[in-house]
């Protein structure tokens, strides 16, 4: 995933690049505050001299000539009334950015053992069942390489001729939706494909209450990415169940082949071999007990949250 080549990468900044310096044509070039015009030129820089390799921090960075960015450099160019958010949009993105020259971590290369049993999508995880999977303990919160220490959730991975089989075991002090969609309150968040080489990825969410969210994503242009979300039950063959018990969150998803992005491109046959790769993200959305915030952890490191594709695990089918 590190090994796009240097042209590549540079002529998609210059690219990015190019829309900023378009902007900063326009009838309102310059912001009347010179800190403004400081950040603005701050952004174009990153992209006029490019990134040493596209590291975990490529998404936020091209971003920065994405829609939000160039709508947030309009409000200050235009002197808008509320030119605060507009700042933090952009502050955000390059901070980001930067960070990718201080995180060392890569991540790892793992595999995945087929199972030896039937696996039941019940939100039990069975020690019968998964007892020769893939087995990641603890979490880390976004942007951290230190443990986060409130729980040590177990995740699990095995994988059939049918189906890629994910579980996780959390806890937490309660379980909550704080807001309409499943992805506000407890739950796993896994981000699937099979394939680096292409821009499609499937977000697959489900909370504590088993409500699920189904989501195609696309890489668009300027390295943001369109939706492409359908409801749970136009997915043939897909299964997931989670289920509290003694505090204890289980979260069961069994993950058809056939329907993970770029399978009709990249296999073959109807069904994986052993040594084909996997690439996935896990992470566990958790509510707290003193406010409407949400906290988000993974299962290795990862630079910031799900959606960025460079910080994936490799799985390896065994």
């Amino acid at each position: 995933m590190y090994t796009t080549s240097l042209n590549s990468a540079g002529t998609l900044f210059r690219r990015i690049a190019g829309i900023l310096v378009l902007l900063s044509a326009t009838s309102c070039t310059t912001p009347s505050d010179p800190g403004d015009t400081a950040l603005l030129r701050e952004a174009h820089d990153i992209f006029k001299a490019g990134k040493q390799h596209p590291g975990p921090a490529k998404y936020h960075t091209d971003l920065l000539g994405g829609t939000a960015c160039q709508n947030a450099a309009r409000t200050l160019r235009n002197s808008n009334p509320t030119p605060e958010e507009a700042r933090k949009v952009i502050r955000s993105y390059i901070d980001t950015a930067k960070q990718d020259s201080n995180w060392s971590y890569s991540p790892p290369r793992l595999k995945i053992p087929a199972a030896r049993n039937p696996v039941r999508i019940d939100g039990r995880a069975e020690d019968a069942e998964w007892k020769n999977a893939l087995t990641l303990r603890g979490q880390y919160a976004i942007g951290e390489r230190k443990p986060d220490p409130r729980d040590n959730p177990v995740w699990r991975l095995l994988w059939d001729k049918q189906h890629l089989y994910l579980s996780a075991v959390l806890r937490n002090t309660q379980y909550r939706q704080v807001g309409k969609m499943p992805y506000e309150a407890d739950c796993l968040e896994a981000f699937l494909r099979i394939d680096h080489r292409i821009g499609l990825y499937w977000e697959l969410v489900v909370n504590f209450e088993n409500r699920a969210l189904c989501d195609y994503r696309s890489l668009n242009y300027w390295g943001g990415f369109h939706d492409h979300r359908m409801p749970p039950d136009l997915f043939p063959g897909l299964q997931y169940r989670s289920c509290v018990r003694n505090g204890i969150l289980t979260i069961e998803i069994a993950v058809p082949w056939k329907l993970f992005p770029g399978f009709a491109n990249t296999r073959s046959a109807d069904s994986p071999k052993k040594g084909e790769e996997v690439l996935f993200s896990l992470v566990r959305i958790m509510s707290r007990p003193d406010s409407d915030h949400l906290d988000y952890c993974s299962a290795v490191p990862l630079l910031y949250g799900g959606h960025n594709l460079y910080g994936q695990i490799t799985g390896i089918l065994d």
